[in-house]
């Protein structure tokens, strides 16, 4: 007997239940990717609803301990560069959504290890994140602040950046406090303010610009503002673009490094201390530079930088050595080259300290005022020492200076070169300063005893006398008359010396006539020879 019909043995509810599963399962997955979801699976906190689209993404890829990344995000602006272009709006952060998530407990403690970092994003309002204490990284990339940003009185243990972006007016760390790294490279600032802040470790500013610049160069106001900085490792300010920098009484705990640079405006440096090496190679200079006071404890390098005004370095002290490049070393030679100084440039080193200076004959510039400058050693030596000293307004300290190093070197001959140049540069200016008696008496000096640093020069005088004396006698006839015979040279030379008496029958011969006067005088000039000549030996016409 057939079974009875059951309605429900076919119903077709389950049949529907399984077509629209396998419907789901066949939906395109990249029509779910199209629009992002706000938020991660993996963050523990939502967004706050107040804020736009991009903010809310901004936010999934933070938490997720992700890069913000709006170069890399679907819809938007892809690579655009915020240093050649603005940025489309869909990627404008407020200033009030970052102080937000560094701040608010509620964000702050979803942060992860790497902090917030964004890229590619426009912040069209100031960004003001003063007085905070940050306990994650802080990265900016490729981002546009329209306003500037404050990050005065900061305090984090951990690094801080703002690369590859662009800030119109002042990004401030005044008194900041970071323990890690602060890294500005490859912007255009405006203004950096970095007085009294400490960076426990770097300070990298390369290939920035800091002041707006143009095609005809940087527009004037724009500054790097750095007085006071203590920077604990490195201030690294390679191959950028500076409008006037202030580092006054900054400490850089290893080197400051501003190889192929250009600074276009003053660039302030009195009572900076670098730990290691000041490196200026290959920078150009386009006004004074200030090094008063300033200690470096390793070398001064300035070896092809370019100086267009003047450089001072009164009572700087440097413990390595001051380079400036030969200046007979070719341009195109794979060395650094010689450092160039502009006409009338003069360098300014008044009781400085250098423990090696470079050769006299190198790159020095046309005018030097380096009175009271004191080394312990020279690179090398030159002969032609002249021209060095003809750059500087005379003064004995510099010869001295010189022929002391010289001297204890070994090289006792250069250094009474050195010593001889000095005595006529007295010379020279006594006559310069129509000092009649000191210049009679310096060229007495010169060419009786060569100042007393050439005595062997008396000997011409003294055999001069002598055959003088003989020819007087012989013109005379006093010679033969007194039994002298016809010359007397042995008379000449005995009445000369009062040091040595050959003859004591030559001291009882009475000369008649004439030249009785002149053996006077004969006798005068040898007691003026002998005092000068013991006078020059004991180092009292020195």
């Amino acid at each position: 007997m057939a079974a009875p019909f059951d309605p429900g043995r076919f119903s077709m509810r389950p049949r529907f239940r399984a077509i629209a599963v396998l419907t789901l399962l066949a939906a395109p997955t990249s029509a779910l990717a199209q629009a992002p979801s706000p938020a991660s699976p993996t963050c523990s906190v939502p967004a706050d609803d107040t804020w736009t689209q991009q903010e809310k993404i901004a936010w999934a890829r933070i938490c997720s301990d992700m890069i913000a990344d709006f170069t890399a995000e679907p819809g938007y602006g892809g690579g655009m560069d915020p240093q050649t272009g603005k940025l489309p709006e869909n990627q404008t952060l407020s200033a009030q959504f970052i102080a937000t998530i560094l701040t608010d407990d509620k964000y702050r403690g979803a942060l992860k290890r790497h902090g917030v970092r964004v890229t590619g994003a426009q912040f069209t309002e100031p960004v003001d994140l003063q007085n905070i204490k940050l306990e994650s990284e802080l990265w900016f990339e490729y981002c546009n602040f329209e306003k500037g940003a404050d990050l005065s009185f900061l305090q984090t243990t951990q690094p801080v950046a703002f690369n590859h972006s662009t800030v119109t007016g002042s990004l401030r760390f005044f008194t900041a406090q970071l323990g890690s790294d602060l890294h500005l490279t490859d912007s255009v600032i405006d203004v950096v303010n970095l007085s009294g802040a400490h960076i426990g470790r770097t300070v990298d500013l390369s290939h920035s610009h800091i002041g707006r610049t143009l095609e005809l160069g940087i527009v004037p106001g724009g500054a790097l503002d750095m007085p006071g900085l203590d920077v604990g490792v490195d201030l690294a300010m390679r191959e950028g673009v500076y409008n006037e920098v202030d580092l006054r009484g900054a400490h850089i705990g290893h080197m400051l490094d501003l190889t192929k640079s250009n600074v276009a405006g003053e660039l302030k440096m009195d009572n900076l201390q670098v730990g290691t090496d000041l490196k200026m190679v290959k920078a150009v200079f386009s006004d004074e530079i200030d090094l008063r006071y300033s200690q470096v404890g390793g070398e001064l390098d300035w070896r092809g930088a370019s100086f267009a005004k003047d450089v001072d370095l009164t009572a700087a002290r440097v413990s390595g050595a001051l380079e400036l490049g030969s200046a007979l070393q070719p341009e195109s030679s794979d060395e650094l080259g010689p450092a160039r100084w502009f006409p009338g440039v003069r360098l300014t080193a008044r009781y400085a300290k250098v423990a090696i200076i470079p050769r006299v004959s190198d790159a020095w510039p046309d005018k030097l005022a380096i009175v009271g400058l004191t080394y312990d050693g020279i690179a090398d030596t030159d002969d032609d020492f002249h021209a060095w000293f003809k750059r500087q307004k005379y003064s004995r300290q510099p010869y001295e200076q010189l022929a002391t190093v010289l001297q204890a070197r070994g090289e006792i001959e250069m250094a009474t070169n050195v010593r001889y140049a000095e005595r006529e540069g007295d010379r020279d200016r006594s006559y310069s300063e129509q000092r009649w008696l000191l210049f009679g008496w310096l060229t007495l000096l010169r060419g009786w005893i060569g100042y007393g640093y050439y005595p062997y020069y008396s000997l011409v005088w003294v055999v001069g006398f002598v055959l003088l004396g003989s020819l007087m006698l012989f013109i005379s006839g006093e010679g033969r008359r007194n039994g002298l015979g016809p010359y007397g040279v042995s008379y000449s030379f005995d009445l000369l010396l009062p040091i040595i008496r050959l003859r004591e029958q030559h001291y009882s011969i009475d000369l008649a006539g004439w030249v009785r006067y002149y053996f006077y005088a004969h006798k005068i000039a040898g007691w003026v020879l002998a005092s000068i000549l013991v006078a020059g030996l004991s180092g009292l016409t020195k």
